[in-house]
Protein backbone atom coordinates (compact mmCIF):
# COMPACT_ATOMS: atom_id res chain seq x y z
CA UNK A 1 0.00 0.00 0.00
CA UNK A 2 1.39 3.46 -0.89
CA UNK A 3 2.45 5.44 2.20
CA UNK A 4 0.24 8.44 1.38
CA UNK A 5 -2.82 6.16 1.19
CA UNK A 6 -1.98 4.48 4.49
CA UNK A 7 -1.44 7.76 6.39
CA UNK A 8 -4.66 9.17 4.92
CA UNK A 9 -6.90 6.45 6.34
CA UNK A 10 -9.62 7.70 8.72
CA UNK A 11 -9.57 4.43 10.71
CA UNK A 12 -13.31 4.69 11.41
CA UNK A 13 -12.81 8.03 13.15
CA UNK A 14 -9.97 6.91 15.43
CA UNK A 15 -7.14 8.72 13.61
CA UNK A 16 -7.28 11.87 15.76
CA UNK A 17 -7.56 9.88 19.00
CA UNK A 18 -4.54 7.74 18.06
CA UNK A 19 -2.59 10.86 17.13
CA UNK A 20 -3.28 12.40 20.55
CA UNK A 21 -2.32 9.11 22.26
CA UNK A 22 1.01 9.03 20.43
CA UNK A 23 1.74 12.64 21.37
CA UNK A 24 1.06 11.81 25.02
CA UNK A 25 3.27 8.70 24.97
CA UNK A 26 6.18 10.50 23.28
CA UNK A 27 5.97 13.66 25.45
CA UNK A 28 4.78 15.70 22.46
CA UNK A 29 7.76 14.60 20.35
CA UNK A 30 5.83 12.75 17.65
CA UNK A 31 2.24 12.01 16.77
CA UNK A 32 3.10 9.49 14.06
CA UNK A 33 0.74 6.52 14.08
CA UNK A 34 2.50 4.46 11.42
CA UNK A 35 6.10 3.28 11.29
CA UNK A 36 7.63 1.92 8.10
CA UNK A 37 8.68 -1.69 8.56
CA UNK A 38 9.48 -2.62 4.95
CA UNK A 39 9.66 -0.60 1.77
CA UNK A 40 9.91 -2.14 -1.69
CA UNK A 41 8.71 -1.75 -5.26
CA UNK A 42 8.39 -5.53 -5.86
CA UNK A 43 6.60 -8.21 -3.86
CA UNK A 44 5.84 -11.92 -4.12
CA UNK A 45 3.06 -12.69 -1.62
CA UNK A 46 2.20 -16.40 -1.83
CA UNK A 47 0.71 -17.10 1.61
CA UNK A 48 0.09 -15.34 4.95
CA UNK A 49 3.60 -15.96 6.33
CA UNK A 50 5.26 -16.12 2.93
CA UNK A 51 6.36 -12.80 1.44
CA UNK A 52 9.58 -11.90 -0.35
CA UNK A 53 11.08 -8.89 -2.07
CA UNK A 54 14.45 -8.68 -3.79
CA UNK A 55 14.91 -5.19 -2.32
CA UNK A 56 17.22 -5.35 0.71
CA UNK A 57 14.86 -2.97 2.55
CA UNK A 58 11.89 -5.12 1.62
CA UNK A 59 10.12 -7.96 3.38
CA UNK A 60 11.49 -11.50 3.67
CA UNK A 61 9.09 -13.88 5.38
CA UNK A 62 10.17 -17.46 4.63
CA UNK A 63 6.99 -19.28 5.75
CA UNK A 64 9.03 -21.49 8.08
CA UNK A 65 11.51 -22.68 5.45
CA UNK A 66 15.17 -22.88 6.49
CA UNK A 67 17.17 -21.60 3.54
CA UNK A 68 20.54 -22.83 4.81
CA UNK A 69 22.27 -19.45 4.54
CA UNK A 70 24.71 -18.40 7.26
CA UNK A 71 23.56 -15.80 9.78
CA UNK A 72 25.68 -13.12 8.11
CA UNK A 73 23.92 -13.84 4.78
CA UNK A 74 20.36 -13.91 6.10
CA UNK A 75 18.29 -11.23 4.42
CA UNK A 76 20.79 -10.91 1.60
CA UNK A 77 19.90 -10.67 -2.08
CA UNK A 78 21.07 -14.27 -2.61
CA UNK A 79 18.77 -15.62 0.09
CA UNK A 80 15.84 -13.59 -1.20
CA UNK A 81 16.46 -14.89 -4.71
CA UNK A 82 16.68 -18.45 -3.38
CA UNK A 83 13.22 -18.16 -1.79
CA UNK A 84 11.67 -16.44 -4.79
CA UNK A 85 13.12 -18.97 -7.25
CA UNK A 86 11.88 -21.97 -5.22
CA UNK A 87 8.38 -20.54 -4.92
CA UNK A 88 8.10 -19.54 -8.58
CA UNK A 89 9.28 -22.93 -9.89
CA UNK A 90 7.74 -25.34 -7.37
CA UNK A 91 5.69 -28.35 -8.41
CA UNK A 92 5.26 -29.71 -4.90
CA UNK A 93 6.35 -28.88 -1.35
CA UNK A 94 9.77 -27.25 -0.93
CA UNK A 95 12.40 -29.48 0.67
CA UNK A 96 14.80 -28.00 3.20
CA UNK A 97 17.14 -29.09 5.99
CA UNK A 98 16.11 -28.05 9.48
CA UNK A 99 17.99 -28.42 12.78
CA UNK A 100 15.67 -29.95 15.39
CA UNK A 101 16.13 -30.94 19.02
CA UNK A 102 15.81 -34.53 20.16
CA UNK A 103 12.26 -35.24 21.31
CA UNK A 104 11.77 -35.98 25.02
CA UNK A 105 9.83 -39.11 24.07
CA UNK A 106 12.96 -40.52 22.41
CA UNK A 107 14.88 -40.04 25.68
CA UNK A 108 12.19 -41.83 27.71
CA UNK A 109 12.06 -44.75 25.28
CA UNK A 110 15.88 -45.01 25.32
CA UNK A 111 16.14 -44.44 21.57
CA UNK A 112 18.85 -41.86 22.31
CA UNK A 113 20.92 -41.13 25.40
CA UNK A 114 20.76 -37.34 25.59
CA UNK A 115 19.34 -34.21 24.05
CA UNK A 116 21.06 -33.25 20.82
CA UNK A 117 20.49 -31.26 17.65
CA UNK A 118 20.04 -33.27 14.47
CA UNK A 119 19.54 -32.17 10.87
CA UNK A 120 16.20 -33.35 9.55
CA UNK A 121 15.01 -33.23 5.92
CA UNK A 122 11.58 -31.60 5.87
CA UNK A 123 8.99 -30.41 3.36
CA UNK A 124 6.95 -27.20 3.46
CA UNK A 125 3.94 -26.24 1.38
CA UNK A 126 4.17 -22.80 -0.23
CA UNK A 127 0.59 -22.84 -1.53
CA UNK A 128 -1.92 -20.15 -0.58
CA UNK A 129 -3.32 -21.02 2.88
CA UNK A 130 -6.97 -20.05 2.18
CA UNK A 131 -7.20 -17.56 5.06
CA UNK A 132 -9.28 -15.55 2.56
CA UNK A 133 -11.31 -16.68 -0.43
CA UNK A 134 -9.45 -16.59 -3.77
CA UNK A 135 -11.56 -14.89 -6.45
CA UNK A 136 -11.66 -17.24 -9.43
CA UNK A 137 -12.67 -14.56 -11.94
CA UNK A 138 -9.72 -12.35 -10.99
CA UNK A 139 -7.04 -14.94 -11.74
CA UNK A 140 -4.50 -14.03 -14.39
CA UNK A 141 -1.13 -15.41 -15.43
CA UNK A 142 1.93 -13.35 -14.52
CA UNK A 143 5.35 -14.08 -16.05
CA UNK A 144 8.03 -12.11 -14.19
CA UNK A 145 11.60 -12.09 -15.51
CA UNK A 146 14.38 -12.14 -12.91
CA UNK A 147 18.04 -12.09 -13.94
CA UNK A 148 17.04 -13.11 -17.46
CA UNK A 149 14.98 -16.09 -16.27
CA UNK A 150 11.25 -16.13 -16.93
CA UNK A 151 8.85 -17.54 -14.33
CA UNK A 152 5.11 -18.18 -14.26
CA UNK A 153 2.61 -17.82 -11.44
CA UNK A 154 -1.10 -17.06 -11.01
CA UNK A 155 -2.08 -13.67 -9.61
CA UNK A 156 -5.50 -13.13 -8.00
CA UNK A 157 -7.54 -11.08 -5.56
CA UNK A 158 -9.08 -12.37 -2.34
CA UNK A 159 -12.22 -11.55 -0.38
CA UNK A 160 -13.62 -12.64 3.01
CA UNK A 161 -15.62 -15.88 3.07
CA UNK A 162 -19.39 -15.63 3.15
CA UNK A 163 -19.71 -18.08 6.04
CA UNK A 164 -17.85 -20.78 7.99
CA UNK A 165 -19.14 -23.54 5.72
CA UNK A 166 -17.60 -21.88 2.65
CA UNK A 167 -14.26 -21.53 4.43
CA UNK A 168 -14.29 -25.20 5.46
CA UNK A 169 -15.00 -26.24 1.88
CA UNK A 170 -12.10 -24.24 0.42
CA UNK A 171 -9.68 -25.13 3.21
CA UNK A 172 -10.70 -28.80 3.12
CA UNK A 173 -10.10 -29.02 -0.62
CA UNK A 174 -6.72 -27.32 -0.26
CA UNK A 175 -5.68 -29.87 2.40
CA UNK A 176 -6.89 -32.65 0.08
CA UNK A 177 -4.66 -31.27 -2.68
CA UNK A 178 -1.67 -31.49 -0.33
CA UNK A 179 -2.54 -35.09 0.54
CA UNK A 180 -2.98 -36.05 -3.11
CA UNK A 181 0.40 -34.48 -3.90
CA UNK A 182 2.05 -37.46 -2.19
CA UNK A 183 0.60 -39.60 -5.00
CA UNK A 184 0.90 -36.97 -7.75
CA UNK A 185 3.89 -34.67 -7.09
CA UNK A 186 2.73 -32.16 -9.74
CA UNK A 187 -0.36 -31.17 -7.73
CA UNK A 188 0.76 -27.67 -6.72
CA UNK A 189 -1.21 -24.42 -6.71
CA UNK A 190 1.21 -22.15 -8.57
CA UNK A 191 0.16 -21.53 -12.17
CA UNK A 192 -3.29 -20.72 -13.51
CA UNK A 193 -3.41 -24.24 -14.98
CA UNK A 194 -2.61 -25.69 -11.53
CA UNK A 195 -5.44 -23.73 -9.92
CA UNK A 196 -7.95 -24.71 -12.58
CA UNK A 197 -6.99 -28.40 -12.71
CA UNK A 198 -6.19 -29.09 -9.07
CA UNK A 199 -8.62 -26.78 -7.30
CA UNK A 200 -11.50 -25.10 -9.12
CA UNK A 201 -12.52 -28.14 -11.21
CA UNK A 202 -12.78 -30.49 -8.18
CA UNK A 203 -14.29 -27.62 -6.11
CA UNK A 204 -17.54 -27.98 -8.04
CA UNK A 205 -18.12 -31.51 -6.70
CA UNK A 206 -16.04 -31.44 -3.49
CA UNK A 207 -17.75 -31.92 -0.12
CA UNK A 208 -15.87 -31.48 3.14
CA UNK A 209 -18.26 -33.85 4.89
CA UNK A 210 -16.71 -37.27 5.66
CA UNK A 211 -18.04 -40.03 3.45
CA UNK A 212 -19.44 -43.25 4.88
CA UNK A 213 -17.45 -46.26 3.83
CA UNK A 214 -19.39 -49.08 2.17
CA UNK A 215 -17.65 -52.41 2.03
CA UNK A 216 -18.48 -56.06 1.79
CA UNK A 217 -17.51 -58.31 4.63
CA UNK A 218 -18.10 -61.78 5.94
CA UNK A 219 -17.71 -60.72 9.57
CA UNK A 220 -20.75 -61.97 11.47
CA UNK A 221 -20.84 -58.77 13.50
CA UNK A 222 -20.98 -56.51 10.41
CA UNK A 223 -23.67 -55.96 7.79
CA UNK A 224 -22.97 -55.89 4.04
CA UNK A 225 -23.03 -52.05 4.10
CA UNK A 226 -20.33 -51.88 6.72
CA UNK A 227 -22.63 -50.93 9.61
CA UNK A 228 -21.88 -52.81 12.79
CA UNK A 229 -24.63 -54.86 14.37
CA UNK A 230 -25.55 -54.18 17.92
CA UNK A 231 -23.54 -56.43 20.22
CA UNK A 232 -25.99 -58.51 22.22
CA UNK A 233 -23.29 -60.31 24.21
CA UNK A 234 -22.82 -59.01 27.76
CA UNK A 235 -19.50 -57.22 28.41
CA UNK A 236 -17.03 -57.99 31.15
CA UNK A 237 -17.94 -56.98 34.65
CA UNK A 238 -15.89 -54.41 36.55
CA UNK A 239 -14.25 -57.22 38.53
CA UNK A 240 -13.32 -59.15 35.37
CA UNK A 241 -11.85 -56.02 33.73
CA UNK A 242 -9.69 -55.45 36.81
CA UNK A 243 -8.45 -59.04 36.69
CA UNK A 244 -7.60 -58.70 32.97
CA UNK A 245 -5.65 -55.54 33.75
CA UNK A 246 -3.65 -57.32 36.46
CA UNK A 247 -2.96 -60.37 34.26
CA UNK A 248 -1.55 -58.09 31.57
CA UNK A 249 0.61 -56.28 34.11
CA UNK A 250 2.06 -59.62 35.28
CA UNK A 251 2.73 -60.70 31.67
CA UNK A 252 4.54 -57.42 30.99
CA UNK A 253 6.68 -57.94 34.10
CA UNK A 254 7.54 -61.49 32.99
CA UNK A 255 8.38 -60.36 29.45
CA UNK A 256 10.62 -57.61 30.85
CA UNK A 257 12.45 -60.13 33.00
CA UNK A 258 11.72 -58.52 36.38
CA UNK A 259 9.74 -61.59 37.53
CA UNK A 260 9.52 -65.21 36.36
CA UNK A 261 6.20 -67.03 36.09
CA UNK A 262 7.27 -70.72 36.25
CA UNK A 263 4.66 -72.30 33.96
CA UNK A 264 4.98 -69.48 31.40
CA UNK A 265 8.77 -69.87 31.39
CA UNK A 266 8.36 -73.62 30.93
CA UNK A 267 5.82 -73.68 28.08
CA UNK A 268 4.01 -70.64 26.64
CA UNK A 269 1.27 -72.66 24.94
CA UNK A 270 0.61 -74.77 28.04
CA UNK A 271 0.45 -71.64 30.21
CA UNK A 272 -2.24 -69.96 28.11
CA UNK A 273 -4.20 -73.20 27.71
CA UNK A 274 -4.19 -73.67 31.46
CA UNK A 275 -5.02 -70.01 32.13
CA UNK A 276 -7.96 -69.98 29.73
CA UNK A 277 -9.38 -73.21 31.15
CA UNK A 278 -9.32 -71.77 34.66
CA UNK A 279 -12.06 -69.66 36.23
CA UNK A 280 -9.72 -66.73 36.87
CA UNK A 281 -10.97 -64.62 34.00
CA UNK A 282 -13.68 -64.77 31.37
CA UNK A 283 -11.42 -63.23 28.72
CA UNK A 284 -9.26 -65.57 26.63
CA UNK A 285 -5.53 -64.89 26.27
CA UNK A 286 -3.58 -66.34 23.33
CA UNK A 287 0.11 -66.93 22.75
CA UNK A 288 -0.20 -65.15 19.39
CA UNK A 289 -0.73 -61.87 21.27
CA UNK A 290 2.09 -62.67 23.67
CA UNK A 291 4.71 -61.13 21.35
CA UNK A 292 3.11 -57.72 21.92
CA UNK A 293 4.07 -57.86 25.57
CA UNK A 294 7.73 -57.60 24.52
CA UNK A 295 7.26 -54.03 23.28
CA UNK A 296 8.91 -51.70 25.76
CA UNK A 297 6.62 -48.82 24.82
CA UNK A 298 3.69 -50.76 26.33
CA UNK A 299 5.36 -51.56 29.64
CA UNK A 300 4.10 -49.75 32.73
CA UNK A 301 6.48 -47.07 34.02
CA UNK A 302 7.43 -49.07 37.12
CA UNK A 303 8.65 -51.97 34.94
CA UNK A 304 10.70 -49.67 32.68
CA UNK A 305 12.33 -48.09 35.71
CA UNK A 306 13.17 -51.51 37.15
CA UNK A 307 14.75 -52.64 33.88
CA UNK A 308 16.82 -49.45 33.81
CA UNK A 309 17.86 -49.90 37.44
CA UNK A 310 15.85 -46.91 38.67
CA UNK A 311 13.57 -46.88 41.75
CA UNK A 312 13.27 -50.55 42.63
CA UNK A 313 10.79 -49.59 45.37
CA UNK A 314 8.24 -48.59 42.76
CA UNK A 315 8.42 -52.10 41.27
CA UNK A 316 7.69 -53.69 44.65
CA UNK A 317 4.65 -51.46 45.07
CA UNK A 318 3.56 -52.20 41.48
CA UNK A 319 3.74 -55.98 42.02
CA UNK A 320 1.91 -55.68 45.31
CA UNK A 321 -0.95 -53.96 43.48
CA UNK A 322 -1.31 -57.02 41.20
CA UNK A 323 -2.23 -59.33 44.08
CA UNK A 324 -3.86 -61.82 44.38
CA UNK A 325 -3.59 -62.40 40.61
CA UNK A 326 0.23 -62.44 40.69
CA UNK A 327 0.31 -65.21 43.30
CA UNK A 328 -2.27 -67.18 41.32
CA UNK A 329 -0.17 -67.02 38.14
CA UNK A 330 3.04 -67.88 39.97
CA UNK A 331 1.40 -71.06 41.33
CA UNK A 332 -0.49 -71.92 38.17
CA UNK A 333 -0.12 -75.59 37.32
CA UNK A 334 -3.62 -76.73 36.49
CA UNK A 335 -7.15 -75.39 36.42
CA UNK A 336 -7.91 -73.70 39.71
CA UNK A 337 -10.08 -70.94 41.11
CA UNK A 338 -9.23 -67.61 42.71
Amino acid sequence: MPEEVLTGLDLFGFTQLLYESRMFLTNNQSGDIWEIKHQQDDLLNFTTRGNVSLDLNGVLARNGVVTGYEKSMMGSYDERLWVMDRVLTRKRKIEHDSAVWTKFKSIILKKVNDFDIIVDRQEKSMDFDMKRKPVHESMVTVKPVINGKQYEIANFNTVPYSNIGEYKKYKGLKDWVITERKKHPSKALRTLYDWETNFFVPLATYSNRPKKSVRKTTNSNTTQKGNKKKNTKPGLSTKDREIVKKIRACLYAHRAGVITIPLLAQDVGLFFTTLNSSTLCKRAFTKDNYKNYLKRSRWPLAIRKAVDGIESDSLAQFLEEQEPVLTYLMNLKETSEI
